[in-house]
């Protein structure tokens, strides 16, 4: 089960600026004692959301909605600004093809190295591995280097090996928007026996079909709130009627905060942020 109390997540805002640029700007503008108010963008605005065990949510909204952010949160990946996030038992996340993988180590070796990665012991990886090649189903290419693997054949390798041993919480970000259509189906079996164990499962997709044939709710997710929540036949209707209307995401938004002392997620170095606080804006040459 997880449970989201009134989450906020926010970023720090920085624009990507050449080095040359900022040693130009350092030298000509560098003011000592002035400092400015740092931009963040709000990511996520008091979500709450439960998800109880033995139940398939899927999380849909337009590109830079916050979608991701959320299943991060869920995994605590990302720590929230505000509120309180609660998660019981192992959870499983699979939010990126490439996470935890070494392109010069061959499918079987990557399959272990996720499998050590998700907590099992060397004696459980062992264990599962034979059931998760045959759920793969790479035949001898398993044998051959990732940095060969085709986006599908990615995904084959990573759904396979983070569902051998069912987690009590599996996260999935568009994972089953590739591959071949019998694999496909063969995943979306495995979350049915998953939801049938009792085990919670996350789905963030942009196949609107997929999510009503395994949901059991669906949460939309907007300019990062909880724009709505409710089964899978209104939320999606009332999604695909907003597409129709008016189908472009969210702007950013930007705003000083000098005021809230809140942590900020900070993405930029640390060197780099304290050169972009110590310049002015870029002035004109001319004058």
């Amino acid at each position: 089960m997880i449970d989201l109390n009134d989450v906020s997540l926010r970023y720090r805002a920085s624009r990507s600026v050449p080095f040359s640029e900022l040693v130009t700007r350092m030298t000509l503008l560098w003011r000592p004692g002035r400092r400015r108010a740092p931009q963040v963008h709000w990511a996520l605005r008091n979500v709450s959301l439960r998800v109880s065990a033995g139940e398939c949510l899927g999380v849909i909204g337009v590109n830079g909605a916050g979608k991701s952010t959320l299943l991060r949160v869920m995994a605590r990946v990302y720590r929230p600004t505000r509120g309180t996030v609660h998660s019981f038992g192992r959870v499983t996340p699979l939010l990126n093809l490439q996470f935890g993988l070494r392109p010069e180590l061959t499918g079987l070796e990557n399959m272990q190295l996720l499998g050590l990665l998700q907590g099992h012991t060397r004696r459980e990886v062992d264990a599962l591995l034979p059931a998760a090649q045959d759920f793969a189903g790479l035949g001898s290419q398993i044998h051959d280097p990732i940095a060969t693997y085709s986006t599908g054949m990615l995904a084959r390798l990573s759904f396979s090996i983070s569902t051998a041993i069912a987690p009590d919480v599996l996260l999935l970000d568009e994972v089953m928007a590739v591959g071949d259509g019998a694999f496909k189906q063969k995943s979306k079996n495995r979350i049915r026996a998953l939801m049938d164990q009792a085990r919670t499962v996350v789905l963030c997709s942009h196949d609107l079909a997929l999510l009503q044939k395994l949901c059991d709710r669906v949460a939309w997710v907007h300019g990062g709130t909880l724009r709505m929540e409710g089964p899978p036949e209104e939320t999606l209707a009332a999604y695909r009627a907003f597409l129709q209307r008016d189908g472009s995401p969210a702007p950013c938004r930007l705003r000083h905060d000098a005021a809230d002392d809140a942590p900020i997620v900070r993405r930029a170095s640390r060197s780099r942020r304290r050169l972009s606080a110590a310049l002015e804006p870029s002035v004109s040459a001319s004058g």
